[in-house]
């Protein structure tokens, strides 16, 4: 059977925060990903734990009261700061933000089901490998396969040799090796320095000397006028 994507849905990346360290890096990567299609919206969640032990009700009342109103304020200028902090370019959509209780699995498991996110950026508190947050948020919801799920982890290949040959070789590169009985390893073309590719963009770039609670550049591209 074949599926029909409507051309008019948007594109929604949800991206998880904590507000620590690894949820810090999650939102850059995916406020990175939204500016690079102009039908990308970025919602940023934060699902926060309302077990406290409050055994009467209406503390219990209060306390989830004081956490809906306090928090999406605070999820809205922690993304924005994290877009500023690493110079991003602005959002094609509007930014949006939400807040959950409970779980945080079953939090944005279900968050991205009433957004038909395309996909979800978690953070990983990881040092190494998947084996290292077996039972994390970020592993569950990699398990629970319910959407694409992108673990934002810090770039880290500065120990990682460059390969020593190019798979599969150039048919020029091969004829040299015989031609020369190996003595040269490499045609005039990949013989040449490696030079990296030159990157050019015309997203515009945000006012970053604005306060986060003045942040609207961020949220919106500026007009052309």
């Amino acid at each position: 059977m074949t599926t029909h994507v409507d051309p008019r849905r948007p594109h929604v990346i949800l991206v998880g925060t904590d507000f620590t360290d690894a949820s810090k890096l999650a939102v850059r990567q995916a406020w990175h990903l939204a500016t690079q299609r102009t039908d990308a919206q970025l919602h940023v969640a934060h699902v926060a734990d309302d077990d406290r032990g409050l055994r009467r009700k209406t503390d219990a009342l209060l306390h989830r009261d004081a956490l809906l109103r306090e928090l999406p304020a605070k999820v809205r200028n922690h993304a924005i700061q994290q877009a500023q902090a690493a110079s991003l370019a602005p959002l094609h959509q509007a930014l949006g933000v939400h807040v959950r209780l409970g779980d945080p699995v079953d939090g944005l498991l279900q968050l991205a089901a009433d957004l038909d996110a395309a996909m979800l950026v978690v953070g990983s508190h990881a040092k190494t490998g998947l084996d290292r947050f077996l039972g994390s948020v970020s592993n569950a919801l990699v398990k629970a396969g319910k959407l694409p799920v992108l673990v934002s982890r810090p770039r880290d290949l500065e120990a990682m040799a460059k390969s020593a040959q190019l798979e599969p070789p150039c048919p020029d590169c091969v004829d040299t090796r015989h031609v020369t009985a190996g003595a040269e390893w490499w045609c005039e073309v990949h013989a040449r320095p490696h030079v990296p590719t030159h990157v050019y963009s015309s997203t515009q770039r945000v006012d970053f000397a604005k306060p986060a609670a003045d942040f609207e550049g961020a949220l919106r591209p500026a007009s052309n006028a």
